[in-house]
């Protein structure tokens, strides 16, 4: 069974994408990989999180770069309309979230999505009706449970026009004990050979 803390996570000063980084994204349960785990992700599959597990790193899509270069510009976006946000990682017994915001009092954490399609992709669509999709939903538990945080800001942005859309989502336990039932479970399968997935990952 994993180790999961009673209370809320311990922050690392660690710098995201440091070689430490992604020595402990090997070792820990990752929030961005449970979508996968609990077999609801649309870009990744539960083999791919085999692969990553055994420092087997796959390949760097255009969505994933596109995201990746956008994260400042939409944090800083963030910022001016709810206030500032800094990046952190945190770990609470064998689980671990490396969140793209949270506040200063550590009540709020922030989420951040840039579709590759922009407004017309599904992300923003339905963050725009106050909805958020299955796989982010799972993700974020994921940080709110490591995190302790009392409420998510999922900000989804869009590159071209500059704008963003806010979600909030609040804890929910009983999700929490969902995550951690699929995690016990997929945990012992990392000593299966991964497969071929058929198919690429798909864009935001």
């Amino acid at each position: 069974m994993s180790r999961t803390a009673e209370r809320p996570g311990e922050e690392l000063d660690i710098e995201q994408g440091s070689p430490e980084w992604l020595d402990l994204r090997m070792r820990l349960r990752m929030a961005s990989e449970t979508p996968a785990v609990l077999g609801i992700s649309p870009y990744q599959t539960a083999d791919s999180v085999r692969r990553a597990k055994r420092g087997l790193r796959g390949s760097v899509t255009p969505a994933m770069r596109k995201g990746s270069e956008q994260e400042p510009l939409a944090r800083a976006a963030y910022a001016k309309r709810f206030g500032s946000m800094r990046p952190a990682f945190y770990v609470a017994g064998d689980y671990g979230c490396s969140l793209d915001g949270i506040d200063g009092e550590r009540a709020t954490i922030l989420e951040i999505k840039t579709p590759y399609r922009g407004r017309d992709s599904d992300r923003w669509r339905m963050a725009e009706r106050g909805r958020v999709a299955a796989h982010d939903q799972a993700q974020i538990q994921h940080q709110l449970m490591v995190c302790g945080a009392a409420i998510a800001h999922l900000w989804v942005w869009d590159a071209d026009s500059r704008r963003g859309t806010m979600v909030e989502i609040k804890p929910d336990p009983q999700y929490w004990t969902r995550i951690r039932g699929a995690w016990d479970a997929f945990w012992p399968t990392l000593s299966q050979e991964p497969r071929v997935s058929p198919r690429g990952p798909r864009s935001a």
